[in-house]
């Protein structure tokens, strides 16, 4: 098993687990715990497209499963309108 900065490597994040760091509509309770368990063993694949997108600030991590689901509905729709624009 690898270390990483001295410490032995986790297994990766699944989705069972996120849920412990969310509450019940959605919203992470502990962002920094969370980034530290994420540092020290990754994510699995099939839990990316929730994740990643908190990590890198595309939903706030005080967000809820309904304001992530609207933002993810109006910027396809932005996408879609931009897309016929050019077409």
């Amino acid at each position: 098993m690898t270390l990483v900065w001295g410490k032995p490597r986790q297994p990766p994040l699944g989705s069972e687990e996120l849920a412990i760091f969310l509450d019940s509509e959605g919203r992470v309770m502990d962002s920094d715990a969370l980034k530290k368990r994420i540092f020290y063993g990754g994510v699995e694949h099939s839990t990316c497209k929730e994740v990643w997108p908190l990590l890198l600030g595309y939903h706030a991590y005080d967000s809820t499963y309904a304001e992530r689901e609207y933002l993810k509905s109006t910027k396809k729709s932005e996408y879609e309108t931009v897309k016929q624009q050019w077409q």
